[in-house]
């Protein structure tokens, strides 16, 4: 078995955060853009989910956009490039009245870019979602995704300190993208994350789910595999970045 496979298999095996520890995971967005001109260019379909995932968004500066996986040769909001030295808070208002719906500017954004991501490349996905939950790790909430032959379950933790006594984080809102729940109500608009934390029981559909949570307090995101169980690795896998393979069995 060749070397590359084994570090493959094994870089597949290895959490998320374990990966953003050693590298950051925004910095690789940067370094290694989803959205290209050439992967935008590759369809409609490319091209629609690159407009809802500006539509969603809420960047303050072109490296915001960076951060998400925008490769710096595409012009966004159709800003001028160098969009550093171009941005326009106006200019972008314009564009999203002219090119979204209300709906879509109201969407989940964190749910928008992982699908967006994961349309274009399904491990950049993941990239980009370890990214917004680096950037969130100091909120008081923490969520994460159990997945079974038959479900997959979201839960949400609240990330107590010392000493610290309830209520707890307050939702403002919870989206269950690419899957169907059960009791999502316990995680309603109004309730507080109890200490114990709260679990939600859903169904996934074809493409992998994505879970966001929004809090008075924080928001956090997690995924689920969908139903690509099986992931085959052959070949020479090069890992120049931080790579995470997500399938409930993998083939070499």
């Amino acid at each position: 078995m060749r070397l590359d496979i084994i570090a493959a298999t094994l870089a597949a095996l290895i959490p998320t955060t374990a990966l953003a520890q050693t590298s950051s995971v925004c910095d690789v967005l940067v370094k290694n853009p989803v959205f290209t001109t050439a992967t935008i260019s590759k369809s409609a379909e490319s091209k629609n989910r690159f407009r809802l995932l500006q539509c969603s968004a809420d960047w303050k500066s072109a490296s915001d956009a960076q951060k998400a996986g925008i490769g710096l040769d595409i012009p966004i909001y159709d800003l001028t490039i160098p969009l550093d030295a171009n941005w326009s808070d106006t200019k972008v208002e314009q564009w999203k009245s002219s090119h979204c719906s209300s709906e879509e500017r109201k969407a989940d954004y964190g749910s928008t870019l992982y699908a967006s991501s994961y349309a274009i490349d399904p491990t950049s996905a993941q990239s980009a979602l370890a990214c917004l939950t680096t950037l969130l790790d100091r909120k008081a909430v923490r969520c994460s995704v159990t997945e079974t032959s038959s479900a997959v379950i979201f839960e949400a933790e609240w990330r107590k300190t010392t000493g610290e006594v309830g209520p707890g984080p307050k939702v403002k809102s919870f989206v269950a993208s690419k899957a169907t729940c059960l009791n999502e109500d316990v995680l309603s608009a109004g309730k507080f994350l109890p200490d114990g934390g709260a679990s939600v029981l859903c169904t996934a559909k074809d493409e992998p789910p994505v879970f966001s949570l929004n809090t008075d307090r924080g928001q956090c995101f997690a995924a689920g595999s969908g139903k690509e169980d099986v992931l085959g690795l052959s070949g020479t896998v090069t890992l120049d970045r931080a790579t995470t393979f997500r399938a409930k069995r993998i083939k070499i």
